[in-house]
């Protein structure tokens, strides 16, 4: 049985304990997060604290779920916490996460942590994304769970509705003549009344595919990419066969960096590559138009930041493709306005260079 990744600890009063059942758990599992939770995991018959004792320790995070609930009367949750923090007082392992959905005061010995703020929908993406990392999601995919108050009146849902008007009409790779890199044109039709600003736009993707050994294996290596991305301002030309680019395009410009991670498990059946970059940009597509805009990257540098292996070389059965999606998004500020399914070109390039 695999050891749970993050333990959730919550109150059972509402909003809390719906939030996190219907969309906190669900959102963490489809990121390749095992869970562990109370109304699921824990045994009826056995001892409540011991039950929250096993769960903290046998759990590499804790995720505290903070409102203003959270420190009221039932002192059960923060026993919970307090565990957590006991077996990793430094910090230096992110054992105890508080995740902050609604503000109130904290207390002393949690205070000093650095917490995953909810309180704000326009940073949601952003959290999200350093909640996914810091507990080795295999995918960036999955979007944020919302709370309720983040529901229907909200920015993001009123996004939502503009999502429609922002659609692809085309994308075609660019062909490299020298050095490693890659690219695309990408043609947009802004179909509102106003222009749209893009904030930043980001290339996530995992692939997985379903494995059987029959000896133990587990190997994790997480690596820092760091590229160079050049973006033109959006255009109407749509000549749109294969533009030849180059290490010395005047394109290329701005460095960013990604992590990409690779696992190799037969104790968890599967073989994966997830990645996640963010491309800063700050252009805009005018209105009533269809723009093209070319984005362009070349290959920097890698460094392994994080490395695992245990167990014994397998002899191995591939069993067939389980995961398999790749996308190219636009966002204004933090939310996503337009997404675009692309093949496995980019995890290509950035797995396979070595310069």
């Amino acid at each position: 049985m695999n050891l749970p990744d993050v333990f959730i600890s919550y109150r059972w009063t509402e909003p809390d304990m719906t939030w996190v059942r219907n969309e906190l758990v669900p959102s963490l599992e489809a990121a390749g997060i095992n869970v562990c939770i109370d109304v699921e995991d824990f045994l009826p018959g056995r001892d409540l604290i011991l039950e929250m004792e096993k769960a903290g320790v046998s759990s590499a995070h804790v995720l505290c779920v903070i409102s203003k609930r959270y420190f009221e009367e039932d002192r059960f949750v923060w026993f919970e916490s307090l565990l957590a923090r006991k077996k990793d007082p430094g910090g230096q392992k992110s054992a105890l996460i508080p995740i902050i959905i609604e503000s109130t005061e904290l207390p002393e010995w949690i205070r000093g942590l650095v917490p995953v703020d909810w309180t704000d929908v326009n940073n949601l993406e952003r959290e999200w994304r350093k909640l996914l990392q810091v507990l080795s999601a295999p995918s960036y995919v999955q979007p944020p769970p919302l709370l309720s108050s983040q529901g229907p009146e909200d920015s993001t849902s009123n996004l939502k509705g503009r999502q429609d008007q922002l659609t692809l009409v085309s994308i075609s790779p660019l062909a490299p003549r020298a050095g490693l890199g890659i690219g695309w044109d990408v043609a947009l039709e802004n179909k509102n009344n106003s222009p749209v600003t893009i904030g930043k736009i980001m290339i996530t993707g995992i692939r997985s595919i379903r494995i059987a050994g029959y000896s133990p294996m587990h190997n994790r290596i997480k690596f820092e990419i760091v590229v160079k991305s050049g973006i033109t301002e959006p255009h109407s030309d749509q000549t749109l066969n294969a533009t030849v680019f180059d290490d010395i395009d005047s394109e290329w410009g701005r460095i960013c960096s990604g992590q990409f991670t690779y696992v190799f498990s037969t104790a968890e059946g599967h073989e994966t590559w997830s990645y996640a970059f963010t491309i800063p940009a700050d252009f805009q597509l005018p209105p009533k138009q269809t723009t093209v805009t070319r984005l362009v990257f070349r290959y920097e540098s890698k460094e392994i930041v994080e490395k695992e292996a245990r167990g014994s070389t397998p002899a191995l059965t591939k069993m067939g493709i389980s995961t398999d999606e790749h996308k190219l998004s636009f966002y204004r500020d933090e939310d996503e306005i337009c997404s675009i399914p692309i093949d496995i070109s980019f995890l290509e390039f950035i797995a396979n260079n070595n310069p």
